[in-house]
């Protein structure tokens, strides 16, 4: 593989941070509400569990605040459709493909000014940008040495450090979000179910227990609401997809013999993979 430049760096690092912090922050959120849920059901006779019951109702709100004031999804998502862009247009350059496919000296000044204008229409992801990744390079030597490489090697090494593994990258997503959906759409049914039959049984005026359907109900909007944010049945069928139209397109490497057939190849190949960061423009701009 290669070095990416140091600005793909700087944007994959703000994404991945941003999802894990809106993640952690959410998974906060929802967890608060069913502890508050518990709390108010069982135990709201209790002076002690009234202060903590009113302490937690604040930290909810300052939460509501926070998740209204940081925009966290649009900063991921933004942050990761510029690294993305920046990794498309350096394997592009590395492979020699349109429209780097021309002397190395002009290919060089055009990847250069391609991540700048990436840059410089992301108004948003200039505003979080640091200077962490700052010093390193922003064109990689070894970016660089595979340009310099035969038409057969270059060929290759796309194929196999390029397509296939972005073939099984989508792969393995689609067949992880497909287990998780099944998953929380089975918990969705038994809960349902669960609250179904106490509700019944909590017509039985003999019986005075005291079944915790409003729990159940919050755990039930919790577990929803952490599916829609999620995507997963979604995001299967478009892995899915994807993989497929992947593989159709690393059938005909066997068939490429001249560097026009090689950038044809590669720009099949990255405009499938650009369906994805276009996706996550989508998702920010909805």
């Amino acid at each position: 593989m290669f070095d990416f430049p140091g600005i793909y760096q700087e944007a994959d690092n703000i994404s991945n941070k941003t999802q894990k912090c809106y993640l952690l922050v959410l998974k906060l959120y929802l967890t608060i509400l069913i502890i508050a849920s518990i709390l108010f059901t069982y135990f709201n006779n209790v002076w002690e569990v009234k202060i903590v019951n009113a302490i937690l109702s604040l930290v909810i709100l300052a939460l509501s605040f926070v998740f209204f004031c940081y925009d966290f999804q649009g900063i991921w998502y933004n942050a990761r459709a510029v690294a993305e862009s920046i990794k498309t247009s350096c394997w592009r350059f590395a492979i020699k493909a349109e429209p780097y496919n021309v002397e190395d000296e002009e290919a060089d000044e055009f990847l250069l000014n391609t991540m700048k204008h990436i840059i410089g229409m992301n108004r948003d992801f200039q505003k979080h940008i640091t200077a962490c990744f700052s010093c390193n390079e922003q064109l990689p030597s070894s970016l660089i040495k595979i340009r310099l490489l035969p038409l057969e090697k270059r060929r290759d090494f796309y194929h196999n450090y390029r397509v296939l593994e972005q073939e099984l990258w989508y792969k393995n997503k689609s067949e992880y979000n497909n287990k998780k959906s099944k998953l929380f759409f089975a918990l969705l049914v038994l809960l349902s179910l669960i609250i179904s039959v106490f509700l019944f049984l909590s017509l039985d005026k003999t019986n005075s227990f005291n079944y915790p359907v409003e729990i159940l109900l919050s755990l039930l909007s919790i577990i929803f609401t952490w599916v829609q944010t999620k995507k997963y049945k979604e995001l299967n069928k478009s892995y899915a997809l994807a993989s497929y139209e992947i593989g159709f397109i690393s059938s005909q490497k066997n068939k490429i013999t001249s560097e026009e057939q090689l950038s044809e190849y590669v720009d099949n190949s990255e405009n499938a993979f650009s369906r994805e960061h276009t996706q996550w423009i989508a998702r920010k701009d909805n």
